[in-house]
């Protein structure tokens, strides 16, 4: 049994390193740091790897995540992820936590791109005559994470166009 986990991490060592998935994450720091608060896995920039170790947790503001490069440091998110809480480095992740949502459903166009902290929103391409099925919260733009965002062709009378604000 000794010789055959000895093979398999001579042969798992040759693969660049990955942080665990968020199902294995508990698991992993438990074995490597006998302890979940501890265990920490990041990007080290510098380096261009993923690193890991027993000396966290640490943690940052919202809208950044944290980066080792010798020592723990803050980094962007990149465009299509958002941190919107506090990142720490024991949560389970090692990049900010959600991905931005997608303006590609039909009738879609992007309203707004989000930042670091907050989802892109959306709209409903009214210059080519799209509304929205159900009015959002916000009746000029939606959050398709949080509400249906379904657009559908509006017919307007002769010599009428859709306007960009709220319409039923």
């Amino acid at each position: 049994m000794c010789i055959y986990f000895q093979i398999i991490t001579k042969y798992a060592k040759s693969f660049d390193f990955k942080c665990p998935v968020h199902a294995h994450w508990k698991n992993w720091a438990n074995e490597k740091c006998n302890s979940t608060l501890k265990y920490f896995c990041l990007h080290n920039d510098v380096e261009r790897k993923y690193v890991e170790g027993c000396t966290g947790p640490d943690w940052d503001r919202s809208g950044s995540k944290r980066v080792y490069a010798g020592d723990f440091t803050r980094g962007d998110c990149i465009q299509e992820r958002f941190q919107p809480f506090e990142f720490q480095t024991n949560a389970s992740m090692s990049d900010c936590i959600y991905a931005k949502s997608h303006c590609n459903e039909e009738g879609h166009i992007k309203n707004n791109d989000g930042t670091s902290k907050y989802d892109r929103t959306c709209r409903c391409d009214h210059k080519q005559n799209y509304a929205f099925i159900k009015i959002p919260r916000n009746p000029f733009f939606c959050k398709p994470a949080e509400e249906d965002c379904s657009c559908y062709i509006k017919s307007c009378p002769e010599n009428y166009t859709l306007s960009k604000g709220k319409f039923l």
